[in-house]
């Protein structure tokens, strides 16, 4: 079956950490600050959702508190900002969005197939929204 597009999430700094007991997409935990509360949680065995699994949402919280900087909770200026640099990389790529939802700490963006891979296509959006966002008024993304 050929792919036709490709679902992608995108975070904001501090939204799903590394090591969270629901699963992550990370095969290892590099920030010191946080390998106190586990070791990383790669998903492999689903492609579903591990946002609702049980977990102990205190120790979850703690690790959030033991980050270095405070999590990027995006205002409605930065993301319109985010959406700015996706329209960028869509005028400058021929990207082609079928659908986008941005949120305060993460986004959904359906990517249509592209000549470049879709790891490269992630890297370009990312630079792109990430240099329309004011960084004065945003920690990390």
């Amino acid at each position: 079956m050929r792919v036709i597009a490709y679902h992608v999430v995108f975070s904001t700094y501090g939204f799903w950490l590394p090591n969270d007991a629901r699963g992550s997409n990370s095969s290892e935990v590099r920030a010191d600050n946080i390998k106190p509360f586990g070791e990383a949680t790669l998903v492999t065995h689903t492609r579903k959702s591990v946002a609702n699994k049980p977990h102990d949402r205190q120790l979850r919280l703690a690790a959030k508190k033991a980050l270095v900087r405070p999590e990027v909770v995006l205002t409605g200026r930065q993301a319109l900002s985010v959406a700015t640099g996706f329209a960028r990389q869509v005028e400058v790529s021929g990207l082609r969005i079928h659908a986008c939802a941005i949120l305060p700490q993460h986004m959904h963006v359906v990517i249509g197939r592209h000549h470049f891979e879709i790891e490269q296509v992630v890297r370009f959006a990312t630079s792109n929204w990430y240099r329309a966002t004011p960084r004065r008024r945003i920690a990390s993304i």
